[in-house]
Order: C-alpha cells, then sequence, then structure tokens
C-alpha cells in the first residue's frame, strides 16, 4: 500500500533519509496518511489558468467541482469554541460521495497551544478550504464516523467513460501546446478523453 519512497539525505537533519510515504492503490495517498483534505488556494487556481489559459481552471469554476465531491461534517467535539473552526455552509458541499470534517477528538492541549500562537500574534483561519489556507486552522480530514473516505469512493458507482488500469505507473505526460493530452506508461501511451480538467 506504500511506495516506500525515502527522501534523499538531508544535511541540515544530520544526513538522514527522511520517510516520504506515498498511497500505492486506488485512491492513493488518501489511503494511506491521516486524510488531511485540502483543496489548495485560491490564487493557485487563478494562476493556473492564467498560466495554460484555460478559465475552466479558475477557482470560480473549480470551487464548485470541489463542492459536488464532499458531504461536510462541520461538528466540533463536545465543549471546544468555535471560534477554532468556524467554516462557512457556502464554501462546503452537502451531497457528495466524499465524506469529511473534523476529527471527533482533539488533543487537550490543542485548544491552549492556538490561543498561544494567537497572543503572538498568528492569525486564526476558522477554514483552511475556503481558498485562503493563510492562518492557523485544525484540519479538515477525510473520515466520518471512524470510516475512512478515499478519493476511490468518488468512483462509485464506476463512470462509464472510465477505465481503470493497475500495475501501469505513469512515466511521462502526453502534451499538445500546454494541454495534457495523454500519459505514457509501460511503454504504451493513453490519450484522455475528455475536453474539462478532471479532478478525482
Amino acid at each position: 500500500m506504500n511506495w516506500g519512497y525515502k527522501t534523499t539525505p538531508q544535511e541540515h537533519c544530520n544526513n538522514r533519509e527522511i520517510d516520504y510515504s506515498r498511497g500505492r492503490g486506488m485512491g492513493g495517498s488518501s489511503a494511506i496518511n491521516f486524510g488531511v483534505y485540502t483543496v489548495g488556494a485560491r490564487d493557485d487556481y487563478e494562476e493556473w489558468a492564467r498560466v495554460v489559459g484555460d478559465d475552466a481552471f479558475r477557482w470560480e469554476q473549480i470551487q464548485p467541482r470541489f463542492k459536488a465531491l464532499e458531504t461536510f461534517h462541520g461538528d466540533l467535539p463536545a465543549g471546544v469554541d468555535p471560534k477554532y473552526a468556524a467554516p462557512r455552509a457556502e464554501d462546503h458541499g452537502s451531497s457528495g460521495s466524499l465524506h469529511v470534517g473534523f476529527a471527533s477528538e482533539w488533543e487537550k492541549d490543542l485548544p491552549p497551544l492556538l490561543d498561544v500562537f494567537e497572543q503572538e500574534g498568528f492569525p486564526f483561519n476558522p477554514d483552511h478550504n475556503s481558498g485562503n489556507p493563510i492562518g492557523m486552522s485544525v484540519l479538515i480530514n477525510s473520515a466520518y464516523k471512524g470510516v475512512r473516505s478515499t478519493a476511490a469512493d468518488l468512483l462509485k458507482p464506476k463512470p462509464e467513460n472510465l477505465t481503470i488500469v493497475t500495475d501501469a505507473p505513469v512515466q511521462r505526460l502526453v502534451f499538445d501546446g500546454n494541454k495534457a493530452v495523454g500519459v505514457e506508461s509501460n511503454g504504451k501511451k493513453c490519450e484522455f478523453n475528455f475536453s474539462y480538467p478532471l479532478l478525482i
């Protein structure tokens, strides 16, 4: 389930090789990691759209697609002040197959630690998935009621235009100008059959 990658020796870590876990299976790293669910920064999508000349990558186009993927569960553990995590409903979905939300239990020292950072001038960010990832946030993860949700959950039922190929690591992306049109794996080329970015 893990490719078992390590970094190159790190000069400032006594030349240690650091674990760089990457998932090996349907769902990729979402199948093995903590399950932090991050959609990224609004400005990054705007820049990608500018670079490739495709408005489909703009935040106003991408955010609704992310919202369609998720069912957001915003419950906080009993006794936790909502100042630590206060996402706006309009930034989240409620009918997707990817169940995301906050951990049902927090370490007892987490709120006091956040308070200390706030006293030192670090701002809270009530929702790192609002398009603004800057500031201290309690992370949203992809688990609900003890069950992990992975990228593979987005493929149920299997879309008619999806072909799943196993044991086929991608060696190269194939471009037509600045548009990715396919991949090469195991010496074979597979061209995409869609006209908009596929987000799964």
